[in-house]
Order: structure tokens, then C-alpha cells, then sequence
């Protein structure tokens, strides 16, 4: 039982991007298709490391991959935000702010 509090947060962290990235597919796969299927296999491997770390909280290894995902998510929207910040909103505001 310790174990599985202690990945507790992985799974949230997980699990909460995911449905982040799954509301944000239409809008990229409309404006930039590229980034759009990208949000989609960053939503298929968000949602299995969910369920590895959930079911196996004790298998380091799955820990240890879905932290790599994790950062390798952050790295991705840090060298992709300046293109990202260019897309407008309906109202034609800038619909991400990365000042």
C-alpha cells in the first residue's frame, strides 16, 4: 500500500496531461496537423504509463519510463511553444501566452 501512495502523484501527473492533451487534439490537428497526431501519441503513451504505474506501483522500471515521458513532455512544449504561441483564438487573440 505504501508503494501505491507514493505513485500516487505519477498517475494524477499522468492522467491529468493526458485529458489536457485529449482536449487539445482538435484544435492542433485543425491549425497544425503535425502537432495535432503528436498530441495524439502523447495522450496514447500518457494513458499507458497511467495504467502501468497504477496497476504495478512497485515496478521501478514503469516509474522510472513514465518519468522520462514526463520530462520528455516538458522538453517538447519548452522547443515548442514559440511556434505554438502563434495560433489565434476565435476572437483573434493569441491563445497562449509564453512571455
Amino acid at each position: 500500500m505504501n508503494e501505491m501512495r507514493r505513485t500516487t502523484p505519477i498517475v494524477l501527473a499522468c492522467a491529468i496531461s493526458a485529458g489536457v492533451h485529449l482536449g487539445l487534439v482538435p484544435e492542433h490537428l485543425h491549425e497544425a496537423p503535425a502537432l495535432g497526431v503528436s498530441f495524439i501519441v502523447s495522450v496514447f503513451l500518457l494513458a499507458l504509463a497511467t495504467v502501468a504505474v497504477a496497476l504495478r506501483p512497485n515496478d521501478l522500471r514503469a516509474v522510472r519510463l513514465t518519468g522520462l515521458l514526463l520530462a520528455g513532455l516538458l522538453v517538447a512544449l519548452q522547443r515548442v511553444a514559440p511556434s505554438v504561441s502563434r495560433f489565434s483564438s476565435p476572437a483573434g487573440r493569441s491563445s497562449t501566452r509564453w512571455d
